[in-house]
């Protein structure tokens, strides 16, 4: 029985769709039989988005002293529905109350008030497709030892970080035949894989608006296999049959004519007949070219387009509401032909990689992509290996300052990507996060490491517009700087390259609006973002001068490291400088590590 109130609160699903009746859970603890009063408030960016239906509600904690546990509604959000493409995010905050307290009316005031018995805030999208607002996640255990409760407990989990498309990594019986024989086997990387739990968790996935994909790579059929087919691989120079290094996976041909290509596409095909709603193809990114069986060369980064648009193609005829593929471009390569190539995918995807380790590189790959393509959002899959479950904070013996250095880095990295404009495939299994490129080798969160994973994910759905709107355009280098009048951050040393010890300004002009993210990089004199880093000391004190044409019609503020990533109105000057013109004047009292600044502007 718990003593003292708590409340939780997540969406039953990962993303709606246009239409939908929007519904989250809420989780009240509380002492036995105690009583009291729930409000909620949902807001849109910096705004109220209207007084919602369930506004206030009464709430009494069973005799049993079981959590009471609520479902809230609210009717289908508006959305441009005839555009083809749509995508509107929440926030919704939660403010419990005693039962006899009638006098407020939302829990943005009830933030400063000293009467709440608990506070919680979560968030929503409602989006035509996942790929408007990809949130990827993983599952990478399929152990027979799993039960459904077990499944239960670490999908709930990453339904309240809004992961709605999750890859399914090493689901499959082999690289070249994905359904097993029988129903449970061992993988070639020796780990046993129970093919109920797959069917399971497919399932699951689908009901919570997970979109699952399959992962599925272009090449890696072992030698079982290729024995037969020696005019399907490829080889080197010295006529040796190419694979991957340290593995028994083989580098096939893929070129179409070769009947690897129509062997893959068979397998493609059987892997979204089981559910998968998409594919993950993965690729190792080297090598990048070999012979084929008569000595020709083969440029993969010329075949691989095509390979990808005939698998995005079979994934939207088998479903074609939420089908779609997710292509890996190994550190970036071949981002440009793929990027270019109409049809390959629904997303740009890198694995990130040395040389791009520093927090300027993050935010570079997130630019050259969107560059490339600015219709398709950005996945940045940016392992972190400070967290690693063998080497790093991930360990049993890891001290609690090796684990708090490591949550420095991963908000961070975090940080840097979201700012950027991009999403980050990092956390999935529950509460794992993702170290290295073989997934099983991942890192279990701590419960308070987990709520501050859960901070950021919540804050950059809620906010995943006014971050990742594909149609804004990047100032962040042409805006601020010497000789430009634009944009100037005081209080503390600035820069638009994050270099270390400075705050990084990352600004962008929207339709109508403009953002600057400010990243706290005071305290790093280690520039990488794989590496650990101490916490930033909380800087006061700034201000933002940004010029204007025009009064705003709103400027707020939010960040995930305080009051649930709950806006905040932010008071503003208008003054005349002479030689610039009218300039906005923003004070920032607090710097964690991230805050973002929105100026929504008159419509012309």
């Amino acid at each position: 029985m718990a003593d003292r109130w708590s409340l939780s609160l997540w969406p039953t699903r990962a993303q709606f769709r246009p239409g939908d009746t929007v519904t989250l859970t809420a989780r009240i603890g509380g002492p036995a039989g105690g009583r009291a009063r729930l409000h909620v408030l949902v807001t849109e960016g910096g705004s109220p988005a209207g007084v919602p239906v369930d506004a206030v509600r009464d709430v009494e904690v069973p005799s049993t002293g079981e959590p009471a546990v609520l479902r809230l509604e609210w009717p289908p959000p508006e959305t441009d529905a005839g555009s083809g493409k749509s995508w509107r995010a929440f926030g919704v905050d939660a403010c419990l109350l005693p039962a006899h307290d009638q006098g407020m009316t939302g829990p943005v005031r009830a933030a400063d008030e000293t009467g709440a018995l608990a506070r919680a805030s979560t968030a929503f999208d409602v989006a035509s497709h996942w790929s408007l607002a990809p949130r990827y996640g993983f599952l990478a255990d399929f152990d027979p030892g799993l039960t459904p409760a077990d499944d239960a407990v670490r999908l709930e989990e990453m339904l309240r970080l809004h992961l709605n498309v999750v890859q399914f990594y090493d689901w499959m019986y082999r690289h070249h035949t994905y359904v097993p024989p029988e129903e449970v086997f061992t993988d070639p990387m020796g780990r046993v894989v129970d093919f109920g739990v797959v069917r399971r968790r497919l399932e699951l996935c689908r009901r919570q608006g997970m979109a699952p994909m399959a992962y599925a790579s272009v090449y890696g059929a072992e030698w079982d296999l290729m024995e037969d087919h020696p005019d399907w691989l490829l080889y080197d120079g010295t006529g040796e049959p190419m694979r991957l290094a340290g593995c028994p996976f083989y580098i096939q041909d893929l070129s179409p004519g070769c009947g690897w290509r129509t062997r893959l596409m068979d397998q493609y095909r059987q892997a979204l007949d089981l559910g998968f709603v998409g594919l993950h193809c993965d690729a190792y990114g080297s090598p990048t070219r070999g012979l084929d069986h008569r000595g020709r060369e083969v440029r993969l980064d010329r075949v691989l387009p095509n390979l990808v648009a005939q698998a995005q193609a079979l994934a939207v005829a088998a479903d074609p509401a939420e089908g779609g593929v997710i292509f890996n471009n190994v550190g970036g390569w071949p981002l440009e032909p793929v990027a270019r190539h109409p049809g390959t995918g629904a997303a740009l995807y890198v694995e990130v990689w040395d040389p791009d380790i520093t927090y300027r590189d993050l935010y570079e790959v997130v630019m050259r992509a969107r560059r490339l393509d600015p219709t398709r959002q950005v996945i940045l899959a940016a392992y972190m290996p400070a967290w690693h479950p063998r080497e790093g904070a991930g360990r049993p013996d890891a001290s609690p300052a090796e684990r708090a250095e490591a949550m420095t880095g991963l908000r961070l990295a975090a940080a840097a990507i979201f700012a950027s404009g991009g999403f980050h495939l990092l956390p999935g299994e529950g509460r794992g996060v993702l170290t290295e490129a073989y997934y099983p080798h991942h890192a279990r969160l701590a419960d308070a490491e987990w709520d501050t994973l859960r901070a950021y994910w919540d804050f950059q759905t809620r906010y995943g517009p006014r971050l990742a709107d594909p149609a804004a355009v990047d100032a962040t280098f042409t805006h601020r700087g010497e000789g430009k009048r634009e944009l100037r951050l005081t209080g503390a040393p600035s820069s638009s390259a994050a270099l270390p010890g400075t705050v990084w300004v990352l600004h962008r002009e929207g339709e109508s609006y403009r953002t600057v993210n400010l990243v706290n990089l005071t305290g790093v004199s280690d520039p990488r973002w794989t590496e650990p880093q101490p916490e930033p000391a909380t800087v006061r004190g700034l201000e933002v001068r940004l010029e204007v044409l025009r009064r705003p019609r709103r400027v707020w503020a939010a960040s995930p490291d305080r009051e649930g990533g709950r806006p905040r109105a932010v008071p503003f000057e208008l003054v005349r400088e002479p030689g610039v013109g009218l300039v906005l004047v923003m004070p920032v009292p607090e710097l964690h590590t991230w805050e973002l600044l929105v100026v929504e502007e008159e419509e012309c």
